[in-house]
């Protein structure tokens, strides 16, 4: 297989054309139309974030109820660790389905987006299948890295629970992304919303039939099934006519129709897709190294001197720090399926004006978060502990929280704007840099060396962040989008020719009838301008 390799940065004189471009079209009401197309993707996908995050914090509060020390610190190393090598690695992976189909359906390549899910959901049980063996031997591996042996047994407990929804984890990371990618988010809000409402009766079903602390483990699997059920019938739903969730759109239901029309063995087990996937797909998990790295901060923590204070005190700080990005994940994957579609469609002045927005718009958004977060900073640590030792190390742990908050959100779009032209490689390396060798040695530093505890912890994580936030900003900024959409055409073009028979577009007289669909769209909506 044989690509152009092409710098993501522009070196060419075809700038100054490019920039005159884009100032004619950046109108206002060309930007506002940009803002709420954004807007209409983030906040389903915000929503069922959210909800996700506290599905979490339902089933440790169960575990809590337990009053054994002993098992509700062993669900939540558990949960760590199904963070770490589990959910992390199959969003990494599922980041190039996003950017695939994405832009397979901006190109109109509708059997594309069916092909490049199928590859993925092949990938992606793979991959479950391995993190799940890795699983059932991880009490050794929390020992071998000097945890309670106790804790460790009631880890892999915990574990065992969760392996059922890791699989339905990724199962649902496919249908997302392939939902995503159609610009079709709602019903991962709907879906996140319902498990959520649910979770709570089931833990304590659970509960009644005997499964002690384990139990939330097994409910959070039962969970995260019904919401993968949940999209997959919607899928099958919206292509029964008249049905409650047919798009009104005819054109519209015609075109996401045509990119699911079963599965076919030849197309999933595609070798020179499968490898085309991971070249995007294993980059992605890379970039997941920031999730591990905040992880990291609370193992670091039970070094200090008296750590049942410390390791409290950043898991408040983790916990908040994780509740507030699933904000600035619904605007990466606005980002990225708004990039992804532009770039499918050669939109070169397109792609450009939907990641100038995706950016000022997460600038304005976290500020306010920043700042929520800040003045609660007397206020927050009380809603966890009664513990005046921990609420004071959580209040002065509010201000770097601030700032890591809102530079995260930043390194969460910006990355995403990459992710949409396919560029997981490129963002890598910037994000192990600046977490690893700045931000985690910093950490290290501040808090054991020149003994500032908890505030050095986080303040190096603040400077590891923020070195990826301003890198990745520039980076992004400074794309070449004709580029990028010639290197697009020649990854999309391996995993073409599988699907060239009969599903790759509509019809002529349905390609009219497109014409009007895209017409809805953010993209064509500037063009009217």
């Amino acid at each position: 297989m044989k690509m152009t390799s092409r710098p993501l940065l522009d070196v060419s004189s075809t700038r100054d054309e490019e920039e005159e471009e884009v100032t004619s079209t950046l109108t206002s009401r060309a930007v506002g139309r940009e803002i709420r197309a954004h807007l209409g993707y983030a906040l389903p996908v915000t929503t069922a974030s959210l909800c996700n995050r506290a599905r979490d914090l339902i089933s440790l509060a169960f575990v809590g109820g337990e009053k054994s020390t002993t098992a509700l610190a062993g669900a939540a190393v558990a949960s760590t660790m199904a963070n770490v090598t589990g959910n992390a690695v199959l969003v990494g992976l599922t980041s190039a389905l996003l950017t695939l189909a994405g832009q397979a359906y901006g190109a109109k390549k509708y059997g594309e987006v069916a092909a490049w899910t199928q590859r993925a959901a092949v990938v992606m049980f793979f991959a479950a299948t391995c993190v799940s063996v890795g699983w059932t031997r991880m009490d050794r591996a929390l020992v071998v890295l000097g945890q309670d042996a106790a804790i460790a047994s009631a880890a892999r407990a915990y574990l065992r629970g969760l392996t059922p929804g890791l699989f339905a984890y990724a199962g649902n990371a496919c249908a997302q992304a392939f939902l995503q990618s159609q610009g079709t988010t709602r019903p991962q809000a709907v879906s996140g919303v319902a498990a959520t409402m649910l979770h709570a009766p089931v833990c304590a079903a659970f509960k009644a039939m005997g499964f002690g602390f384990v139990g939330p483990a097994y409910a959070t699997s039962v969970s995260t099934s019904s919401v993968l059920a949940w999209n997959c019938l919607f899928v099958r739903l919206r292509r029964t006519p008249n049905g409650v969730f047919r798009e009104r759109d005819e054109s519209v239901a015609r075109a996401r129709d045509a990119c699911w029309r079963g599965f076919a063995r030849e197309t999933m087990f595609d070798r020179a897709g499968v490898v085309a996937f991971l070249q995007l797909g294993v980059p992605g998990v890379l970039t997941m190294a920031e999730w591990w790295a905040s992880e990291f901060l609370i193992v670091l923590a039970g070094y200090l001197r008296n750590p049942t204070v410390t390791v409290s005190a950043m898991s408040i700080y983790q916990a908040t720090n994780a509740f507030t990005f699933m904000i600035a994940v619904g605007f990466g994957a606005a980002t990225a399926t708004r990039v992804s579609h532009e770039v499918g469609a050669r939109n070169a002045t397109g792609a450009r004006l939907a990641a100038a927005v995706a950016l000022c718009l997460v600038v304005v958004v976290e500020l306010v978060v920043s700042l929520v977060v800040y003045l609660s900073r007397d206020h927050w640590g009380a809603a966890f502990t009664s513990d005046p030792r921990v609420r004071a190390h959580v209040a002065k742990l509010m201000l770097p929280l601030a700032v890591y908050v809102f530079f995260d959100a930043i390194c969460c779009v910006s990355t995403s704007v990459l992710r949409g032209a396919g560029r997981q490689a490129f963002a890598a390396p910037i994000i192990l840099v600046a977490y690893y060798l700045i931000g985690l040695p910093a950490s290290a530093y501040l808090a054991f060396t020149k003994s500032h505890g908890t505030m050095g912890l986080a303040i190096g994580g603040v400077l590891g962040t923020a070195t990826h936030a301003g890198v990745m900003t520039f980076v992004s900024a400074r794309v070449d989008w004709r580029r990028e959409i010639e290197r697009s055409l020649d990854i999309r073009r391996v995993g073409a020719d599988a699907d060239d028979s009969d599903s790759d577009s509509l019809s002529d007289d349905d390609d009219a009838d497109d014409t009007a669909h895209e017409r809805t769209d953010a993209r064509k909506l500037l063009d009217a301008e």
